[in-house]
């Protein structure tokens, strides 16, 4: 979440607390308890709760106020200060008492005595925090630590408390030091003012290239990747992610070219502005005579906007929309030629929708879930009278182009080094859909072991099952076994005709981190994919071997 500055300090009016504290000592356990009495003489006896709460009651002060001990506790604890006069037992009582309020972190709440009742009366006095001041140099990072700290507010001065919500504070993105004092109001001991300095932390870039075996068919069976991430790169928490995608054959000739840029522009605490841009090439390098001059260009648009409903930490909810514009060009001997549904003569098509939906995040002991719901419409207007032409005779009309779908993940760790993933995803057409709208499935999707982007439709779904063992890890160093199951179905109905696929696969990955560097060997079953056989069954990843190397530096 991104926050803009609202205030520089915070000052709440007082909040009268209830009369019982959620805080509470543990009771002593120890069986010896001694007892002065002046006509009695009681030095270490056994005496039971029964006994001694009679005992005591006969000169024990009356207590009023809040007070975190039970009433039992506090019987043990003044067990020792009756004195000869009364006058003495209450100020004997009341520093005891003190004391151990002081001892327990309630630093600034204060025992008084007065001379009311039969043996007189402890007016406890709970310290509370009456302000609470947060400064930084940084206005968004000064309201992201005061909104997990505000619930201090009001509240009584407890140190172990106040030191928990701190170290909680630390964990903010983007801070650094958290330095601060107590003071009092005025003259007044049980009111305090809590003043928190926290500096601000740039962040580096983050970087990651990653090399793998799972490609395309056509434009080679390696993927090269690299990711490029930095915050506050023009305003205080904004985000700027980049990536490389080269694909390669064998021969190590260049296959696929893509290149994205994204930006992330906070508008306020709830708001957030996505924008991004990504232009790719794929030339059949795979391929044989003419067909190896075959070549795709695509450019591609998107703006998104994210709103936040809930952010805690049991979880996220937010909503976004987002527009989508992409033109797509095919090329036979460097020569624009229609090659893709609604290019027409033209040899490019225009195309565009709009997706809207929900995301979500829960956050539950040892179980996490996270996923969205949407619905995606295509866009008419983006595409030329002649494109829609050519739609329409294959039975597309953007317009009318709708489909509604989820994506859905559970993860569970039963134990330590045990963990259990579970992913489903699917999309329903209600109309035929223009090929930026598809469903695809392939190791993009999370069939491991297969390529990247295998098969496709306009209604699909897809669903994988995990299990993450770790019997080794010291440090930033582990080793991890990851049986896999996964499999998918996609369907097209366009002009009353109806076309199915399906691909899955199953097995075992090895995976070993160390420090900054991950390594990864699978060894992967096909299920269902000899529909979708081609040059990929002669790459090692035909054979059933997946590899991947990862650094992040």
């Amino acid at each position: 979440m991104f926050f803009l500055p609202i205030l520089l300090s915070y000052e709440p009016n007082n909040i009268d607390l209830p009369l019982k504290s959620p805080f509470e000592l543990k009771e002593d356990k120890k069986s010896k308890t001694k007892i002065e009495d002046k006509d009695n003489n009681l030095k270490n006896y056994n005496l039971d709760s029964d006994l001694l709460d009679k005992y005591i009651s006969k000169w024990l002060p009356r207590i009023q106020g809040e007070i975190p001990y039970s009433s039992s506790k506090i019987n043990r604890l003044l067990t020792s200060c009756k004195k000869t006069s009364r006058e003495e037992t209450l100020n004997s009582c009341a520093a005891k008492l003190n004391a151990q309020l002081i001892s327990d972190g309630y630093t600034n709440s204060r025992v008084y005595t007065l001379l009311e009742g039969k043996n007189g009366t402890l007016d406890v006095i709970m310290g509370k925090i009456v302000e609470l001041k947060i400064r930084s140099s940084n206005k968004v990072i000064q309201q992201k630590v005061y909104e997990k700290l505000k619930d201090l507010n009001g509240q009584i001065l407890h140190q172990p408390t106040l030191q928990a919500k701190i170290s909680e504070a630390k964990e903010i993105k983007n801070v650094g030091q958290i330095s601060g004092d107590i003071g009092r109001l005025g003259s007044d001991p049980t009111k305090a003012i809590v003043k928190i300095n926290a500096t601000y932390m740039p962040s580096d870039w983050q970087r990651q290239i990653n090399i793998r075996n799972d490609g395309s068919p056509g434009t080679g069976q390696f993927r090269n990747i690299g990711t490029f991430v930095k915050t506050d790169i023009f305003t205080k928490n904004d985000m700027y992610i980049g990536m490389i995608e080269l694909n390669t054959d064998q021969d190590v000739e260049v296959g696929s070219q893509l290149y994205s840029s994204t930006y992330v522009l906070p508008i306020n605490q709830k708001l957030n502005l996505t924008n991004s841009f990504a232009y790719s090439r794929s030339d059949m390098v795979e391929f044989d005579g003419d067909l190896k001059s075959l070549r795709f260009d695509a450019l591609q648009f998107n703006f998104q906007l994210d709103r936040a409903i809930m952010n805690n930490e049991n979880g996220t909810l937010s909503t976004f929309a987002s527009l989508s514009n992409g033109k797509t060009e095919s090329f036979f001997g460097g020569v624009l030629t229609p090659l893709v549904t609604g290019a027409n003569t033209d040899g490019f098509v225009n195309t565009g929708s709009i997706k809207a939906g929900i995301n979500f995040t829960k956050i539950k002991n040892n179980k996490s879930w996270s996923g969205s719901f949407f619905g995606n419409q295509g866009l008419a207007f983006f595409s030329k009278d002649i494109q829609l032409d050519d739609f329409a005779l294959n039975g597309i009309y953007p317009g009318e182009s709708k489909a509604i779908g989820s994506n859905i993940n559970f993860s569970w760790t039963l134990k330590p080094g045990i963990g259990l993933n579970l992913s489903s995803s699917a999309q329903l057409a209600l109309n035929p859909l223009t090929s930026g709208m598809s469903f695809s499935l392939g190791g993009s999707s999370g069939l491991k072991g297969l390529p990247s982007s295998l098969t496709s439709g306009d209604s699909g779904w897809q669903q994988t099952i995990e299990a993450v063992f770790t019997p080794y890890q010291k440090g930033v160093n582990a080793f991890q076994l990851v049986p896999f199951l996964g499999y998918g179905e996609v369907n097209t109905k366009v002009n009353n005709i109806s076309t199915d696929d399906s691909a899955g696969s199953g097995g075992i990955l090895l995976r070993s981190i160390n420090s900054n560097k991950i390594y990864e060997l699978g060894f992967y079953k096909f299920i269902n994919t000899k529909d979708n056989s081609g040059i990929w069954n002669n790459w090692m990843l035909g054979d059933g071997i997946f590899s991947s190397f990862t650094i992040n530096f």
